[in-house]
């Protein structure tokens, strides 16, 4: 039996399915391409009640197993499905949600850990995605393993952390386009807010370039922070209450080493 790892509260939960079924009724009589969008729901390393001191976010995703038609209804499952897609975890390896990024690194890796039937049922999803390749998560593991004094070879960053992205809706294989962003960015920025409210992060990581990031920031209200210009990976300092925003440039490849040098100085 698949459990459930993590997750946000019964409010979160509610405004994120008000954002898939808004979504859905906006579009459903003007849209004209494919009905399939795919969501993502938060993906948590912490178990609950942990402390969160980084939360990462992306843009929107490119792909993802949870999703919904907007020709078709809703299932009442609907957000279930939603968490699961993000919250599932091999317990068997002590694994938590975030370890498909460990498990998927390389294909020497892969196999080397996916040897069982329950493993491959687990893991063997038919993407050839090997997380290696993604400056994304390069970034995400250097920087969290530093910031912990964790051993980067092992897996023990994705104990840690929280993901999330910014849209929580796009097509399937594609960054939602302007329109598509513009029919949820309202909703999506409530949902960050709440993200942040219920996690209360020191840190928000956000590894998207700033012209993502910017009207979030504008909407949440947060106030900027001076910072050394010479760091130029770094878009954007900035706060809202007690947690501290680090907006940071996007390449499309690298290892991400500039990127984490800069992060760990900004952070002290």
């Amino acid at each position: 039996m698949i459990e459930i790892y993590n997750k946000l509260s019964s409010s979160y939960d509610n405004l994120y399915m008000k954002n898939i079924n808004d979504f859905k009724h906006r579009l459903e009589n003007i849209w004209d391409g494919d009905g399939w969008f795919v969501d993502f729901y938060p993906s948590f390393g912490i178990k609950p009640n942990e402390t969160c001191d980084m939360l990462f976010y992306g843009q929107a995703l490119n792909g993802w197993t949870a999703g919904f038609d907007v020709y078709a209804e809703i299932p009442d499952d609907k957000i279930l499905q939603s968490i699961m897609s993000s919250n599932k975890y091999f317990s068997e390896l002590n694994h938590t949600p975030l370890d498909w990024v460990n498990v998927k690194w390389s294909n020497s890796v892969f196999n080397s850990i996916v040897k069982d039937e329950d493993a491959k049922a687990f893991y063997s999803d038919g993407r050839d995605y090997r997380t290696f390749r993604s400056f994304f998560w390069k970034v995400v593991f250097k920087l969290t393993s530093d910031f912990y004094g964790l051993d980067r070879a092992s897996f023990d960053w994705a104990k840690r952390t929280v993901w999330s992205n910014l849209y929580k809706i796009t097509e399937d294989g594609a960054n939602p386009n302007r329109f598509l962003r513009e029919q949820q960015f309202k909703i999506s920025t409530e949902l960050i807010k709440l993200e942040i409210e219920e996690l209360k992060p020191k840190y928000c990581i956000v590894l998207t370039n700033y012209d993502w990031w910017e009207p979030f920031g504008i909407e949440l209200g947060t106030k900027s922070i001076p910072y050394d210009k010479d760091l130029n990976n770094i878009a954007s300092f900035e706060q809202l209450n007690e947690t501290k925003f680090i907006i940071t440039t996007r390449p499309r490849f690298g290892s991400g080493e500039s990127h984490l040098s800069q992060l760990l100085k900004i952070i002290g």
